[in-house]
């Protein structure tokens, strides 16, 4: 494999999942892989009414997402951990 086909099967093995519970306006996230100085990234993948994310909240093992608002019904992401060079 090259090129964007290389790119697309590497993302879909490091990539994890998680859920915001409906109500709440922030998810803490439990993952080994976590670091306090590692890069999060998260993207929803059911709808979040009008929540977004605000900032990230990085810890050892763990992370904080908080949002802009509560989300209406339990709403589900994926997120990515990268290590800065």
């Amino acid at each position: 494999m090259s090129g964007r086909a290389a790119e697309s099967a590497m993302a879909a093995d490091l990539h994890c999942t998680g859920t915001a519970t409906g109500g709440e306006a922030g998810a803490v996230v439990e993952d080994d892989a976590m670091r306090a100085g590692s890069h999060v990234m998260v993207d929803f993948t059911a709808n979040p009414g009008g929540a977004a994310v605000a900032w990230i909240e990085r810890d050892h093992a763990k992370f904080t997402i908080h949002l802009t608002a509560g989300v209406g019904n339990d709403t589900s992401f994926i997120y990515f951990i990268v290590e800065p060079a």
